[in-house]
């Protein structure tokens, strides 16, 4: 008989539901439809009292309350933008492709959000997908793979291609402590004290633990990425409801 899996399911659901029911009221959500819909949103930042996100096709959008959203740059096809932050008054949102060069580093900058730039110089230069960016100490950093790994600017507008050791594909960045920490393919990382000079770290025994220190880094700097004190909570609830739902699929495929 499949009575007892199904029971279970159920009650592990009710005990879930119940779980988010007791949440503080700030962690509760509500949907905020956005259009296009079919647009895979990558990154969102807030800034000089706007939200900024941004996704494949190149689309822009922006926000005052996180609820009404206006679309600021139509989809450009072969065009994608990965991450976008705001800091020292602008806006920088970064990924690949402009409308004349499909592989070309795009590097866009604003101060509003609603009217961007996009820098020329590079993306006629430069072949490369930029993946993520960053802001500390005074100097904006960018992490990506292909023709620059790493690039630095004191202003957001000149940018120079900075070395990394090591044969790893720097992924996301963070600053924090004093520091810019960068995830990187094949178990490894990068650490840098000023985003010019670059250090590569052994990550074991995979790389979700660089991951997961960045994110907190970004969470001390800016808000974003996990709560310290909800990484635990977040970790435990995960594993849970992994071991719930195996005990169901388990015990169904057995009655």
């Amino acid at each position: 008989m499949r009575t007892l899996p199904v029971l279970r399911f159920i009650t592990g659901l009710l005990g879930i539901c119940l779980g988010v029911a007791s949440l503080p009221a700030q962690q509760n959500w509500q949907w905020a439809n956005s259009l296009p819909a079919s647009i895979q949103w990558k990154d969102v930042t807030f800034g000089n009292g706007t939200y900024v996100a941004v996704g494949d096709d190149g689309m822009i959008a922006t926000s005052a309350d996180g609820g009404a959203w206006t679309m600021r740059r139509m989809n450009t096809a072969q065009v994608v933008l990965n991450a976008v932050e705001f800091a020292d008054g602008r806006f920088v949102a970064v990924g690949m492709g402009t409308e004349t060069r499909i592989g070309a580093a795009l590097i866009m900058t604003s101060t509003d959000g609603i009217t961007w730039a996009t820098n020329d110089t590079i993306a006629n230069s430069v072949n490369a997908q930029l993946r993520d960016v960053a802001y500390g100490n005074g100097t904006w950093v960018i992490s990506g793979f292909g023709g620059a790994r790493f690039m630095s600017s004191t202003d957001g507008a000149t940018w120079t291609q900075r070395a990394a050791p090591g044969t790893g594909i720097p992924g996301k960045i963070a600053f924090g402590a004093g520091r810019f920490v960068s995830t990187a393919s094949g178990n490894t990382g990068y650490t840098s004290t000023d985003g010019i000079t670059w250090t590569s770290v052994n990550v074991a025994p995979a790389n979700s633990i660089l991951e997961g220190v960045a994110l907190l880094l970004l969470f001390r700097a800016s808000g974003r990425g996990v709560a310290p004190r909800d990484l635990l909570a977040n970790l435990l609830a995960g594993l849970c409801l992994m071991f719930a739902l195996r005990g169901v699929v388990r015990d169904a495929g057995t009655a």
